[in-house]
This record gives structure tokens, C-alpha cells and sequence, in this order.
């Protein structure tokens, strides 16, 4: 049986082209009210200017204080900010999980594009961390995945 292939050009617009997916599971903290690096990345290598890449990312964020508290992200492409999301509210008690999602338009490249993302605390009284199961439990850690989708245009 011969192996059929498709012109991925010419798929019509809004194909999927190509799929990324990576999985994050290191437990971190931080208390920092300026942005450091979650460690959660992904590349992709697009094959058209005109097409549009978009991310998902599903962070499973806790905190470690009594009240309610805001977690900040933004992601980065290629080492400048792209997308910042002003706050994802942590609730008392249980884990969250934050499905961040946007559509670069504006990349333009057929070059390999790497997303990083970053977070903060609104207040450094505050502690916030990824992939706790739930308070201080570091036995039940949790993932976070990020998918980059390169969508024809």
C-alpha cells in the first residue's frame, strides 16, 4: 500500500498543520512580585509566514497562604514578551488549574520559535507553586502541559 502525504499548504485555513506538546511536573515555588521563569517551554518550527501558532497551557498553581491571592503570567517568544495575563486568582485551599490560551498571529517565521513562560505573586507575603497537589502535599503532584498548534492561515 503507497503512503499518501498531504501538501500541508494546501490544506484549507484553520487546519491543524503540526501539534507540540510538552509536560511539566517539577514542583517550584516562588514569592517573587517580579516575573522569574516557571521552566515550562516549547518550540515549534513553522512551515509558513502566514500561518498562526496557538498556545495552550494548563498550570496547576496552589499558594500557601490563608486568603485568596493573584498569580500573574505572561509567556515570552523567542526571549521578548508576547502575551501577559494580568492575574489568575488562587483560591483557598484546593489546586488550580489556569488554561492560559492565545493566538500568535504575529510571527512571521519559518525559523524555530521557542515559548517561555514566567510568574509572580502580587504580593511577596504570598507564595504561590506549581504542581502541588494540594497544600504542601509534594506526594500528589500535579503536571502542567503547554501545546503549541500551528493553525493554516
Amino acid at each position: 500500500m503507497a503512503l499518501i502525504t498531504l501538501n500541508k499548504l494546501a490544506l484549507p485555513t484553520g487546519s491543524v498543520i503540526q501539534s507540540v506538546t510538552t509536560n511539566f511536573s517539577t514542583y517550584k515555588t516562588t514569592n517573587s512580585t517580579s516575573y522569574v521563569d516557571l521552566t515550562l517551554s516549547n518550540s515549534i518550527t513553522p512551515i509558513s509566514t502566514s500561518s498562526k501558532i496557538l498556545l495552550f497551557a494548563n498550570i496547576q498553581v496552589n499558594r500557601n497562604t490563608a486568603s485568596t491571592q493573584e498569580v500573574h503570567f505572561k509567556v515570552q517568544r523567542n526571549s521578548s514578551d508576547f502575551q501577559i495575563f494580568e492575574r489568575a486568582t488562587v483560591g483557598d485551599g484546593a489546586a488550580n488549574s489556569h488554561m492560559l490560551s492565545v493566538l500568535d498571529t504575529t510571527h512571521n517565521s519559518t525559523s524555530q520559535l521557542t515559548y517561555d513562560w514566567y510568574w509572580k505573586v502580587r504580593y511577596s507575603s504570598d507564595t504561590a507553586r506549581v504542581n502541588d497537589g494540594f497544600t504542601g502535599n509534594t506526594s500528589a503532584y500535579r503536571m502542567c502541559t503547554f501545546t503549541l498548534q500551528e493553525i493554516q492561515g
